[in-house]
């Protein structure tokens, strides 16, 4: 009976030994598990502090940026509101005429020296009345409208409209405008004098695809500048067989040099020069700037 007892008492105490164990290895686990759990979380608090501070930064540099663009906007457009610039540029670069070259007072002189029976006046319409009679024959697709020029500009013209016939498109421009018009440059060059008119004129311009438009806009007015060509060839066949110097620049009779390519008499032997000269001022080339 007593050792009945004895292993009972050392049964009872082996239990209570294990459970003191079992207790303290789990206050050890728990002890554990909330320090890796404070370590994730400082690991946490960390990153996130990291991540506020470039929040915080790329805020800065956004707000930055936009500050920047407001003041360019500001300085460009006039207001800070980008978009509203970038309309109310568009609506005066569709409303403000084109700058031209204006030679007038250093090229006018030497044409006149060169041809006294010049008229600027009346060839600044004439070169107005070509152009507007160019895109007019553009817009409704038909050469034979065009008042005047020679077969360069002819062909020019025909082939742009055979180009937007193949291509299927239908270019218009209404409601033209020349703002203005003037001289911008002249040359002499083998036995060819080019007088070069700009304008710049205003219209309404767009391209048709079918019922599609492919380039320009309807409701918007665009501003352009044009240079136009007026040529003066003094013999076209020999423009196109002899060299520069056998191009009517000499007086038949003499071939003393003719000084004035408007003068109709040799001034050395008085020989008729408007003859020899096929005299013909013609316009030959029209484009957009």
């Amino acid at each position: 009976m007593l050792n009945t007892f004895i292993n009972n008492f050392n049964l009872t105490l082996s239990v209570e030994t294990m459970a003191g164990g079992m207790f303290a290895f789990g206050s050890i686990a728990f002890i554990i598990g909330v320090l890796v759990s404070l370590v994730f979380f400082v690991i946490f608090i960390i990153i996130a502090v990291k991540i506020l501070k470039k929040v915080t930064q790329i805020t800065r540099q956004a707000r930055s940026v936009t500050n920047s663009v407001k003041q360019v906007s500001k300085a460009v457009y006039g207001t800070t509101n980008v978009v509203e610039g970038v309309k109310r540029q568009q609506f005066e670069h569709s409303t403000t005429p084109r700058t031209i070259s204006n030679m007038s007072s250093v090229y006018l002189p030497q044409i006149q020296k060169d041809f006294p029976e010049f008229h600027y006046d009346e060839m600044r319409e004439r070169a107005k009345n070509v152009l507007t009679s160019y895109l007019y024959c553009i817009d409704n697709q038909d050469p034979s409208k065009l008042s005047e020029g020679n077969d360069e500009l002819k062909n020019a013209l025909t082939m742009h409209l055979q180009l937007l016939n193949d291509r299927n498109y239908d270019e218009h421009f209404e409601r033209m405008k020349i703002h203005k018009c003037e001289l911008s440059n002249y040359v002499k060059k083998d036995g060819l004098c080019t007088i070069t008119f700009q304008a710049a004129i205003q219209y309404y311009h767009y391209i048709l695809e079918g019922d599609r438009i492919k380039t320009g806009r309807k409701d918007q007015m665009k501003q352009a500048k044009y240079e136009i060509k007026l040529v003066y060839i003094q013999d076209r066949d020999l423009i196109k067989e002899s060299a520069a110097s056998a191009l009517g620049l000499t007086c038949p009779n003499c071939a003393a040099p003719i000084s004035n390519l408007g003068a109709k008499h040799c001034i050395y032997c008085g020989s008729p020069v408007i003859e020899f000269n096929i005299h013909a001022w013609s316009f030959a080339a029209i484009k957009e700037l």
